[in-house]
């Protein structure tokens, strides 16, 4: 794994002198989730959070897909339910863009506790 960590790594560096944007978008993604699977969640959240405003701007429907869930998803654990609930909404209507309905309706369903869980406290 850190082969492949050191791999994205200069990939990353490659990607940024030439201005490829596209590709930097989505190596950041991979970065975040091995720096997650390491234990390295405060630098993995800040790689999908720039991964995720790099796909914005792009118009990346499969990567917001993608990248949204598991960044709603953490915002949501940590407390942020403004802007986890904004990031798991982008994540679904780009899942649903995509014809994967199943996947947007397990993160609709998760969406929803987190509302219903923060209307209880």
């Amino acid at each position: 794994m850190e082969n492949a960590l050191k791999l994205h790594e200069e990939e990353l560096t490659d990607y940024e002198s030439i201005g490829d944007v596209d590709s930097k978008a989505i190596t950041l993604w991979e970065i975040a989730q091995i720096d997650w699977q390491q234990g390295r969640h405060q630098p993995a959240f800040d790689k999908l959070s720039e991964s995720f405003a790099l796909l914005m701007q792009l118009g990346r429907v499969e990567g917001l897909g993608a990248v949204g869930a598991m960044l709603g998803q953490i915002l949501l654990a940590s407390g942020d339910r403004e802007n986890g609930g904004k990031v798991l909404g982008i994540a679904i209507q780009s899942l649903r863009k995509m014809g994967r309905d199943d996947d947007a309706r397990q993160l609709q369903e998760l969406l929803d506790q987190g509302e219903a869980d923060g209307q209880g406290g």
